[in-house]
């Protein structure tokens, strides 16, 4: 039996950032699954085997709310992962982790692997 690697799904709306960090985690041996809004996001849910483990997502997003997409996977997967990130907010609501904008390809896959780790 195949096992899939984790899946992260990232959403982002600016195509540099999906980009570098779609390579990123790819290279680290994650699976990506990439939108660049909330509503690419939920088709990509739709259409994609297997669960989602980490939600990776800009904080602000055009037309809708990260934390709206945050709510609506966890009732679909309880134990999805949040990591938002930001280049203009100076952090996330608490509970959820929160990755400052820039940061290096380490540094991230560093939080996602210790994101998955947690067994919080």
């Amino acid at each position: 039996m195949c096992t899939l690697p984790p899946t992260i799904l990232l959403v982002d709306d600016s195509d540099g950032i999906r980009e570098l960090c779609t390579d990123v985690l790819t290279a680290a041996g994650f699976r990506v699954l990439s939108a660049s809004s909330v509503e690419q996001a939920m088709w990509e849910i739709d259409r994609a085997p297997g669960r989602i483990d980490v939600l990776l997502s800009d904080i602000t997003m055009p037309n809708r709310s990260a934390l709206g997409l945050a709510t609506a996977l966890k009732a679909r997967w309880p134990h999805l992962r949040v990591l938002l990130m930001s280049g203009s907010e100076p952090e996330a609501p608490p509970p959820l982790p929160f990755l400052p904008k820039p940061f290096s390809p380490a540094v991230l896959v560093s939080r996602v692997r210790d994101l998955l780790a947690d067994d919080r």
